[in-house]
């Protein structure tokens, strides 16, 4: 099992593998790199949503699309998407 307290450094494949944009010489926790990685398909979801909303000229709101944003970030560290939060 991983601990999700133990930092992961920038020389782990992660970084070269997993899409997310890594500092130099800075140390991630689990916790963090579920966040960060959350929060960028969370914000990919939404302008998927909010892309067809345009299409079909409705439009979302800022703070509709800031809910959205949200809900998808919940559901990828907690809800039914958990499993998927590292498949493209």
């Amino acid at each position: 099992m991983i601990d999700s307290t133990k930092p992961i450094d920038d020389a782990t494949p992660l970084n070269d593998t997993s899409g997310l944009k890594l500092s130099k010489n800075k140390s991630y926790t689990l916790k963090e790199l579920e966040k960060q990685r959350a929060k960028e398909k969370a914000l990919f979801m939404a302008s998927l949503v909010q892309s067809t909303s345009a299409l079909e000229v409705q439009g979302l709101e800022e703070d509709a699309l800031n809910k959205i944003i949200t809900k998808f970030e919940k559901e990828f560290l907690q809800g039914q998407y958990k499993n998927r939060l590292w498949i493209a």
